[in-house]
């Protein structure tokens, strides 16, 4: 009797172990949670941007998610929940609470409801730097040949994937994939041309850029700078300094020659001197050697050869001592024939002591 009842647990207990699983064990349903990707989220001025709902706990599909407070609007894009909103700028400085509620059906008997909430600040747009484009002129971008021209896109708490694509005529010129870019147009090749500058812009959680900024400047020439005496005397020749550039970015001249257009005062010709001519002397020392001289250097005058930047201006006959003890005021103008830049510059014949 008592083998007999050993046998029948026995086999009771085998049948139990090969029900399916189905039958004797049921899996429980995860709980169901939801939160914000950015619990603290930055909203811009006429950005349209998107924080996403996560769903933990069931898939986006099967769950259902409305927003019950705050701007924007929650949206399933691509089998996922997100929050859009563009603010107007009326809005910036406010700051909002996005209240939102997840429900997920588990059966005719059983519903699962999660509420949530996130923060966000509206923010303007505006550029981190002061300057987006150097050089600029009251905030339109000029870039010229030989000179580095700087492009900061970074937007101020803007964080995120930047772009940069330049065109030049209409033709791609560049793409950099980061907010800041530097490029050197090339002298006597790129002036004249329209420089497009498009900064894009593409936020963590999306998956296209748009675009924040747009704009065409015309690269120019590098401008011409001289540097010269204000007081001359009559009949005495010397030396002025010509630049290419910027303020603290200067280059040599590519030029032998200046055209100088005085009503007769000056030579027509300020002639460079050139390297050679110099014998090791530093670029500004002041020197006075013969070989450096108007007529020395018109003579062997060549237009190549590497450049200093001195230049020889001598006086005409017509130019005489002035009269006055205050002296006489005479308007000369420099042409440079490789850039057409000009530069004009006021200088005062003084009386004979």
């Amino acid at each position: 009797m008592k083998t007999k009842s050993i046998s029948v647990l026995i086999a009771i207990i085998l049948s139990v172990s090969i029900l399916p699983s189905h039958i004797h064990c049921k899996t429980l349903p995860k709980k169901l949670t939801a939160f914000a990707q950015e619990p603290l989220f930055n909203a811009f001025a006429g950005l349209d941007l998107p924080n996403e709902i996560r769903i933990d706990g069931g898939r986006a599909v099967d769950v259902k998610v409305v927003q019950t407070a705050g701007p924007g609007k929650i949206q399933l894009i691509d089998s996922q929940w997100f929050w859009h909103y563009e603010a107007e700028r009326s809005f910036v400085g406010q700051i909002y609470t996005v209240s939102f509620q997840v429900t997920a059906n588990r059966g005719a008997a059983s519903k699962a409801v999660y509420r949530n909430s996130f923060t966000v600040n509206v923010h303007d747009l505006v550029p981190l730097s002061q300057e987006m484009f150097y050089p600029s002129d009251e905030d339109q971008a000029t870039p010229f040949t030989k000179e580095i021209f700087r492009i900061n896109a970074k937007y101020k708490d803007l964080d995120g994937y930047y772009r940069i694509l330049l065109t030049a005529d209409g033709k791609p010129y560049k793409t950099i994939n980061e907010p800041l870019a530097e490029i050197i147009p090339t002298f006597l090749q790129d002036e004249g041309k329209r420089l497009g500058i498009s900064i894009l812009y593409r936020s963590f959680q999306s998956k296209d850029y748009v675009v924040l900024n747009s704009t065409i400047a015309t690269i120019q020439a590098p401008p011409l700078s001289i540097s010269a005496p204000v007081k001359i005397h009559a009949g005495e020749e010397f030396r002025i300094r010509v630049f290419y550039g910027i303020e603290g970015n200067y280059s040599l001249p590519e030029t032998s020659y200046l055209e100088v257009k005085s009503d007769g005062f000056f030579m027509p010709k300020a002639l460079n001197i050139p390297e050679s001519k110099r014998k090791g002397l530093g670029v500004f020392q002041e020197v006075d050697l013969s070989s450096l001289r108007y007529d020395s250097l018109l003579k062997d005058h060549a237009p190549t050869g590497r450049r200093t930047f001195e230049f020889v201006l001598k006086p005409t006959d017509k130019m005489q001592p002035a009269k006055s003890k205050s002296g006489e005021l005479i308007k000369v103008t420099f042409i440079d024939p490789v850039t057409d830049r000009i530069v004009e510059k006021t200088f005062v014949i003084q009386a004979e002591s």
